[in-house]
């Protein structure tokens, strides 16, 4: 299971140097990790309604047996995307 915080298009007052999580909006997805090279693996998450990212947690992990890894709370491996988002021109 995977958590994806951010923003949503909606409007929002903010303090300036806020510390903490400043999302108001979070997805819970399932995605279907794909193998890569060596041990990688990888998964393509679409989020609709977010209009940009601030952090993603894994929280879980069911494997083709059907046993299941669990991180929970503070355990959750999260990671923040890169702040710089790229626009590609229509």
């Amino acid at each position: 299971m995977v958590i994806v915080r951010g923003l949503t298009s909606q409007g929002r007052v903010a303090k300036a140097q806020a510390a903490g999580d400043s999302s108001n909006a979070s997805r819970t997805l399932q995605a279907v990790f794909n193998p890569g090279e060596g041990r990688d693996v990888f998964a393509a998450l679409w989020v609709p309604g977010l209009t940009s990212v601030q952090s993603i947690a894994l929280e879980s992990v069911t494997y083709s047996d059907g046993s299941t890894w669990k991180l929970l709370g503070d355990n959750a491996c999260r990671v923040a995307p890169e702040p710089i988002m790229l626009v590609n021109g229509r």
